[in-house]
């Protein structure tokens, strides 16, 4: 037996040893030593926790060292016959990757049962912009003489000329505004810090909501009864608007975030720039953005060619719901 493999035959026999929670909490405990999110840490222990249990229950005398190829099929398997979306198995696919990475390169196992295991595969659809219309009409039910709608008109303005995440958003601060430098200070993924314009419109927004502040909160965005808002409370308010207005969309505050890189793009802005302006670590996903919208104008120039102003008229409907048009 080679040094390697006595190595991790130990290995094994101490991974083994060490419950699963335990593991889990070490696990976590080195993303949170890299600066990952709350939030990211929530969505970790959820979905790692839903594994254990599953292979607890599924092969009680199974240890996590011992877990192959075949369980972790088996469990993602078990995931989409429960009806998960393809996205949600993506998610735990990664989730699985990480925690066994993890204990790989602590040397708890000797390589990752997900090496071979093929990432679930997630459906390429178009998805939904909000268009300018639609964006005046969540404003009109937001009328600023009460607290709570002028809060949601300032989140909805914030939203749609920065470009933020929903957690971004969620996550502001009093300090993080320079109403003088006209921008924003925010933390994106991995707490990573950048700055993003603040207009006009926006700080006009923010200041009528600010002036119906007379506490001392830190927060931006706060409740009626002077605590601060939570993300669910956000999200909250946000579907409220789109309900009141009859815009009806599952995705509502991610829209956002997707029309403003439509937008730019449509103006020409580089998408250098604006992968650097939303913070996003590649322009892969703006590409994706362009390609549906030169895929919208060549079905529009080929009908008008072909002299089809029924289909044409049909098009510049679906186009104009799906947000492509902004001027």
């Amino acid at each position: 037996m080679s040094h390697d493999t006595r190595f991790f035959a130990a290995s094994k026999l101490l991974c083994n040893a060490v419950s699963g929670d335990t593991l889990l909490d070490g696990f976590l405990i080195s993303r949170e030593a890299n600066e990952c999110t709350e939030a990211t840490l929530r969505d970790y222990r959820t979905r790692l926790t839903l594994f254990l249990t599953f292979i607890s229950c599924q092969y009680p005398d199974l240890a996590l060292a011992d877990v192959q190829r075949v369980h972790v099929e088996h469990y993602l398997l078990h995931l989409k016959e429960r009806g998960r979306a393809s996205w949600t198995l993506r998610t735990h696919y990664r989730a699985l990757c990480a925690f066994y990475n993890w204990l790989h390169q602590n040397e708890l196992i000797a390589r990752s049962p997900l090496v071979h295991v093929r990432p679930p595969r997630v459906p390429k659809t178009c998805k939904a912009f909000l268009t300018a219309e639609q964006y005046q009409q969540l404003l009109a039910v937001c009328p600023a003489e009460r607290f709570s709608y002028c809060r949601t008109k300032a989140m909805l303005t914030l939203l749609w000329n920065t470009g933020i995440r929903f957690s971004e958003l969620a996550g502001l601060k009093l300090e993080d505004l320079d109403f003088r430098g006209r921008r924003i200070k925010v933390y994106g993924k991995g707490r990573r810090e950048r700055f993003v314009p603040f207009n006009a419109e926006a700080r006009k927004a923010i200041w009528r909501y600010l002036a119906y502040r007379d506490d001392a909160l830190p927060h931006v965005w706060i409740t009626e009864e002077r605590t601060p808002l939570t993300p669910s409370g956000l999200t909250i308010a946000i579907r409220r608007a789109h309900k009141r207005a009859g815009i009806q969309e599952k995705d509502c505050v991610h829209i956002f975030r997707r029309t403003w890189a439509v937008r730019l793009i449509l103006m020409g802005v580089p998408l250098k720039l604006i992968q650097i302006l939303g913070g996003w670590e590649s322009v892969t996903t703006l590409e994706t953005y362009v390609a549906a919208i030169d895929s919208e104008l060549a079905l529009a120039s080929l009908a008008s060619k072909e002299g089809e102003p029924e289909l044409l008229n049909r098009l510049g409907g679906a186009m104009s719901q799906r947000g492509s048009h902004f001027y």
